[in-house]
């Protein structure tokens, strides 16, 4: 919110910005899926594919839990550091981080 109003850009052009940025990301996250599903031969694995589509969308879904912060994006007022989410932070980083190479030292 801060870095579009110093850049010039208001409410308005930081909602309509979104909605073909997630888009976009969507797009490419289904197209990369297919290609690798393809190239897995499990393409047209009904059972697994459903599995899948629940694990993101379903009651406790990945992206259906992103909801209410996608959401929230949309009031005036929004500033990504509003909601305190370091612990969320802190346990990616703890989880993944015999995936990540030259990781800085927690103080």
């Amino acid at each position: 919110n801060e870095v579009c109003e110093e850049e010039g850009a208001g409410y308005f052009t930081r909602v309509i910005a979104v909605i073909p940025a997630w888009i976009i990301v969507i797009a490419i996250t289904l197209t990369a899926l297919t290609q690798m599903l393809a190239k897995d031969g499990k393409l047209w694995n009904i059972k697994d594919n459903l599995k899948g589509l629940w694990y993101l969308f379903g009651w406790d879904g990945m992206l259906t839990n992103m909801i209410p912060e996608f959401f929230r994006y949309f009031k005036p007022s929004f500033h990504p550091w509003d909601l305190d989410d370091q612990q969320h932070i802190d346990r990616w980083f703890q989880e993944n981080s015999n995936y990540i190479t030259n990781l800085p030292v927690a103080a």
